[in-house]
């Protein structure tokens, strides 16, 4: 789906979220995409959780996710909204070793 307006704002039900825009009662932006990626991974037994991420000046910026990985042994950070995930040598990074990088 685009991203647009979510007003109002959806329950955190990825069913309804999608049934919500695909009917135009809402729209969805970052978190809506996080909450239904987070919660079709946790139907397939992947662990994942959602993260919101921000400055110092709006610490609750932008809504993505956290998944983790059996290949790395450690969470990463995976942006749905964008479909961008950040990496060091080839290796994803999770938040923290984002935030340790910056």
């Amino acid at each position: 789906f685009a991203m647009g307006n979510p007003s109002p704002y959806p329950p955190w039900d990825a069913m309804t979220v999608l049934d919500w825009i695909r009917a135009g009662v809402t729209g969805g932006f970052c978190g809506q995409y996080s909450q239904i990626f987070v919660q079709a991974l946790h139907a397939f037994g992947v662990p994942a959780r959602y993260l919101e991420i921000g400055g110092v000046a709006n610490p609750y910026n932008h809504f993505t996710s956290e998944v983790w990985s059996n290949d790395f042994d450690k969470w990463v950070l995976l942006d749905v909204a964008f479909n961008n995930y950040f990496a060091r040598d080839g290796v994803p990074l999770s938040a923290v070793e984002i935030r340790d990088a910056l």
